[in-house]
């Protein structure tokens, strides 16, 4: 978020000392909500991030350089090439919120048709009803500036432990034995807390 000081998260990593590795995380309520809008994301700024960060996604890599490489003369109108490789979050007002911004493809602008009150992210696109989308519109106008909670998808006040295969459980000392039980842990002398 622009206006805000540089946002710190808190993460405590538990690692079993014995094979020097992280066996969970304890995360506060910020982090969660920052994972938790991963499930937000459609599923071409998904592969369109992970190409980016790691090369191949299987199949998935075909499917989009494809349609990359979709002739403009093949496409219903020119704005459906970016729409399909650049896709938007259907959550957007909320996601801007976030303290740490997952999604790329956030646009701070949309456009509202002259004749009615639908909107596109695309300007000078036909409406349905014979409207064109002309109005500009900002996205942070959207954002509920009323609304005074500090997290955007969760509660606030929980923490949370979460396993390396992201498993997540509400933080309490059952929930912490149990996790560290599934991965073969019963000495808890051998876990080591990291704060970062």
């Amino acid at each position: 978020m622009d206006n805000k000081q540089e946002s710190k998260i808190l993460l405590k990593l538990l690692v079993d000392e014995k094979k020097d590795q992280v066996v969970a995380a304890e995360a506060k309520v910020d982090f969660m909500d920052i994972l938790v809008s991963l499930l937000t994301l459609p599923l071409g700024t998904i592969i369109r991030l992970i190409k980016a960060e790691a090369g191949v996604v299987g199949c998935m890599n075909n499917l989009y350089q494809s349609v990359e490489n979709l002739s403009e003369e093949d496409l219903f109108i020119e704005q459906c090439k970016t729409l399909l490789l650049n896709p938007r979050n259907p959550y957007p007002k909320y996601c801007m919120r976030l303290k740490v911004n997952v999604d790329d493809s956030v646009f701070e602008k949309y456009y509202q048709c002259s004749d009615c009150s639908n909107t596109s992210y695309f300007m000078n696109v036909e409406c349905p009803c014979d409207g064109t989308f002309n109005k500009e519109k900002f996205l942070k106008d959207l954002v509920d500036t009323t609304c005074c909670d500090e997290y955007v998808f969760l509660k606030g006040g929980i923490s949370f432990l979460i396993t390396e295969d992201l498993q997540v459980k509400c933080a309490s000392p059952s929930s912490l034995v149990q996790m560290l039980s599934n991965v073969g842990l019963s000495d808890m002398y051998q876990i080591r807390e990291i704060c970062l």
